[in-house]
């Protein structure tokens, strides 16, 4: 939960990040049940900005056209409106990235380590059969937002963080609920809730480092096992998130953060034999299996958002 301290603060800024008009108003528009394309396509070309950035990312080797898209329109059609909003919240989030100045880590490598946690969980969303794979990626690639405001808003306060968590060989977010009361999570999970984002979304920036037994109030033994189908789980975007994140660490794309120390995480490996076909795979097997279809699938996101 968020401080009282951290809330009062974050609720006196004035240049907090915000959702852009236009994106904000599409973004409603496509939430809309009864959405028409060419209205959300109208929208769009209201900012030439966007526009330009939206059929740029259309064309490029990610999404593997035959044929170029040349009018938001026809990207709508062919991509349809949930890879458009997927497309508008992550040029949304490089923006925020690029506005952050901070010399305590390089955010040229959070926003790769971004991508890949992105990448990541829209790779274990389509292992592990969740409905809404867009919805997947987005909550992957800002998952950890809270980040950039506490560094960027809070930075003495921050670097006192980074200090603890050398001198005392904690994880980041045991530092942060020492120094702030409360974790990047919570702050994460707080901007999204101002930008109206849907409550799984909110929940799983909240709590991808709160082990599923206390998020979801259960009591916890040793032979719990997961259910491939998240029957047992209360917030399956959050492990979905947790383990994208636990990836990025094992597959070496967390190179930003030098801690020592892991954090909780909400599920971490306990996933592994539900996002691997062959069960008769080894833990090192498939991880490497998983790397090499991770590797693929992330290098063609960071190319059409680079």
């Amino acid at each position: 939960m968020l401080s009282s301290k951290v809330k009062r603060k974050l609720e006196s800024m004035t240049d907090l990040p915000s959702i852009p008009t236009v994106i904000s108003a599409v973004l409603s528009e496509i939430d809309n049940d009864r959405h028409h394309a060419k209205f959300i396509a109208s929208l769009i070309e209201q900012d030439q900005g966007l526009t330009a950035k939206i059929l740029r990312v259309a064309n490029s080797p990610y999404f593997g056209l035959t044929r170029t898209i040349s009018t938001v329109d026809l990207a709508i059609v062919i991509l349809g409106t949930n890879e458009i909003k997927d497309i508008m919240i992550s040029l949304l989030m490089k923006k925020i990235f690029a506005k952050v100045d901070t010399k305590i880590f390089n955010t040229k490598e959070f926003w790769k380590y971004s991508i890949f946690c992105g990448s990541a969980s829209r790779f274990i969303a389509r292992k592990l059969k969740y409905k809404l794979v867009s919805e997947a990626f987005v909550t992957g690639l800002m998952h950890d937002i809270g980040l950039l405001i506490l560094m960027d808003k809070f930075r003495n306060n921050f670097a006192k963080v980074r200090r603890l968590q050398k001198s005392a060989e904690i994880s980041l977010t045991e530092a942060e609920m020492y120094i702030f009361e409360c974790t990047h999570s919570d702050v994460g999970a707080w901007l999204a809730e101002k930008w109206n984002f849907p409550e799984k979304i909110i929940k799983a920036l909240e709590y991808h480092h709160t082990p599923f037994w206390i998020a979801d109030e259960v009591e916890y033994a040793d032979e719990f096992v997961l259910s491939p189908q998240f029957t047992k789980l209360k917030y399956p975007l959050a492990a979905i998130v947790s383990t994208a994140e636990w990836l990025s660490y094992e597959f070496g794309m967390k190179l930003w953060e030098s801690e020592m120390v892991q954090p909780d995480y909400y599920v971490t490996n306990e996933f592994l034999s539900a996002m691997v076909d062959n069960e008769i795979l080894t833990t090192d097997s498939a991880l490497a299996v998983i790397k090499q279809s991770l590797t693929d699938e992330f290098e063609k996101t960071a190319m059409a958002f680079e």
